[in-house]
């Protein structure tokens, strides 16, 4: 009888090691991952790559709307063009970057501001320098404070126009536009968000459907395409009338739509029971990941310790 080829005697040996120790890290690492996962609170992002003022307008609508129904909302500007959120809301706000709230002029308080129906606006926009992996004594102190500020809202919605914050929102609504290059390129940044992390999540805004097709047609043609490359389809939220500018260009049933969706995510992140997961601590995780901090230290110095002795 012919006997199978092995591999190398030496591989052999020691396979069972590593096979054995991976599944104990993969079973371990599940168990963190869902207790993670369970205190995290769930931040959105609305992205419009083609149309500034529309993303602007969708987050001050949902913002105001979420507001009248008693959720604690926080809205962020991570998107530099003109106009912006606080445009929108009516509100004068210079735009600065998080990094120019750091002189000893501004006071937290000056971090915040309130638009109409109670609705809160982070003062300072926040740009890739913001979530550069650079130590920074006065950023972590910075995002110490947001993290604060953050413990007394029910979600955080961000305007987004840049990948670079994507690393720590959870889930993103993004406004496709129904015309050949800006369709590719809104589901290019589709794919790009979603193939980063298995528990990522995207809704789609159709805008501009075309002669004989519908907003949902546009939808399930990105749906196909979405389970071909990785096996999930986004969620649909509706049209937008793309011939319309300002409120008028949104169907009334699209933001029922995101106002529904977006307050189950807000009821569930209020739900949460014992230490909470903010998008700010994550967000300063990702920024100051060079840094250690005391109690870090203290652990590490531990180790060597019982290694020394």
């Amino acid at each position: 009888m012919k006997k199978t080829k092995r591999l190398g005697r030496g591989l052999e040996d020691i396979a069972h090691y590593f096979v054995s120790q991976n599944q104990a890290n993969t079973s371990e690492h599940s168990i963190l991952n869902e207790s993670s996962v369970q205190n995290r609170y769930k931040s959105v992002s609305i992205v419009d790559i083609s149309d500034p003022q529309r993303g602007a307008s969708l987050c001050a609508k949902v913002g105001i709307e979420l507001s009248q129904k008693g959720i604690k909302v926080l809205l962020i500007d991570a998107d530099s063009r003109f106009p912006g959120i606080s445009f929108m809301l009516g509100m004068s706000l210079p735009g600065f970057s998080l990094e120019h709230y750091y002189q000893e002029i501004y006071e937290p308080s000056d971090l915040l501001c309130t638009g109409p129906y109670g609705v809160k606006l982070l003062a300072p926009h926040l740009t890739i320098e913001d979530v550069s992996v650079k130590s920074n004594s006065k950023k972590s102190l910075m995002l110490d404070v947001l993290k604060l500020i953050e413990t007394e809202t029910d979600i955080v919605i961000i305007r987004q126009f840049e990948d670079y914050i994507n690393p720590v929102i959870d889930e993103a609504l993004f406004v496709v536009q129904a015309l050949t290059a800006s369709l590719i390129n809104s589901y290019k940044e589709i794919k790009k968000f979603i193939t980063a992390d298995d528990r990522k999540m995207a809704g789609v805004l159709v805008s501009g459907a075309g002669k004989g097709h519908t907003a949902i047609d546009v939808f399930e043609k990105i749906c196909r395409c979405t389970e071909m490359s990785y096996g999930t389809r986004p969620h649909f939220l509706g049209s937008l009338n793309a011939e319309e500018v300002g409120d008028s260009a949104f169907d009334s049933s699209s933001v029922e739509n995101i106002v529904s969706h977006l307050t189950d995510i807000a009821l569930k992140n209020r739900e949460i029971k014992g230490r909470k997961i903010l998008f700010f601590e994550r967000l300063r995780n990702l920024a100051c990941s060079d840094e250690i901090s005391p109690m870090e230290k203290e652990y590490l110095a531990e180790v060597i310790l019982n290694i020394n002795q």
